[in-house]
């Protein structure tokens, strides 16, 4: 399945496509071709926004991921380190709702 996930554009998607397990290529390819209107295998082999946009975002998702697990296995094996750890999940929780709260600022000032 991962060898048909973007055949001719593979060069182009080739930075975002490498940093990704098979499972999570897969995965991907699965949402584009069996969602409501899912794209055709010519529209996910070209260089499509769609295309780019999921995998920018699971590129981001996938990293976020893997600083939190290495994150948790420092804070497991530091004194103290697993409340340090609680602290800084929820500071970035409070930094990602203040930025969605701006962003939505932002879109009813744009839209008025």
């Amino acid at each position: 399945m991962s060898n048909l996930l973007f055949p001719s554009s593979r060069t182009y998607y080739a930075t975002q496509l490498n940093q990704f397990p098979s499972s999570i290529k897969n995965d991907i390819w699965r949402r584009l071709s069996t969602r409501k209107y899912p794209l055709t295998i010519e529209e996910a082999s070209s260089i499509h926004p769609e295309v780019e946009e999921l995998l920018n975002r699971g590129v981001a998702n996938y990293a976020k991921k893997k600083d939190r697990q290495r994150l948790k296995t420092i804070a497991n094996t530091t004194p103290g380190g697993i409340d340090t750890f609680n602290r800084l999940v929820l500071f970035e929780q409070s930094l990602s709702e203040r930025e969605k709260g701006i962003i939505d600022q932002e879109d009813s000032v744009a839209s008025t």
